[in-house]
């Protein structure tokens, strides 16, 4: 799927999914928009050069629909599960295989003692941590997923009703507000 990287109502950018590229990269309050049709549909946006002038004005944020909002949610539950936590001041990565590796840490730990030293590194910085610390950060990752995953469900419910209250991606990012962080 195309993602569309769009900052005050223009396209800045644009990748592949498969790519994860962090909406960081095109600088503060970007929004990643999935977008399946061909980008050249999308109007130009700004005004138009003059007649005779090539036209290097960026594309236009796609215009809200239920099916890109529907998308969106998706996007915002992605990034939002995917933002990593913060543990005893210990910060730990929700990546998909971050989340692989935190569950069979807090498998091992249920094996052993509560206060047993568990050894636990994150982006080249050593921690150690008590078995329980494992388990906790563990039920924190899930938690967080699991409310990413709550708030998507009720935007798609929303979307899909006959008049839904979601119209914008600004009511979508609003659903997410409480647990996204600020980057």
């Amino acid at each position: 799927m195309r993602l569309l990287y769009c900052l005050n109502g223009a396209v800045v950018g644009w990748h592949d999914s498969a790519q994860n590229v962090p909406a960081s990269s095109y600088g503060t309050g970007v929004r990643v928009v999935p977008y399946a049709a061909d980008i050249g549909l999308l109007p130009k946006f700004g005004p138009a050069p003059p007649a005779g002038t090539k036209d290097t004005r960026p594309y236009a944020q796609p215009v809200e629909t239920p099916e890109i909002l529907k998308a969106y949610a998706a996007q915002l539950r992605w990034e939002t599960s995917t933002q990593g936590i913060t543990y005893n001041a210990i910060p730990a990565n929700t990546d998909g295989l971050s989340q692989t590796l935190v569950g069979n840490l807090a498998q091992y730990a249920a094996t052993v003692t509560p206060t047993t030293a568990i050894d636990f590194t994150q982006d080249g910085v050593y921690y150690q941590i008590t078995a329980q610390d494992a388990l906790n950060m563990n039920g924190q990752m899930n938690s967080l997923i699991q409310q990413s995953r709550t708030i998507e469900a009720q935007c798609l419910a929303d979307l899909s009703l006959a008049t839904p209250t979601i119209l914008t991606y600004a009511d979508v990012e609003a659903r997410f507000a409480g647990v996204r962080k600020r980057k």
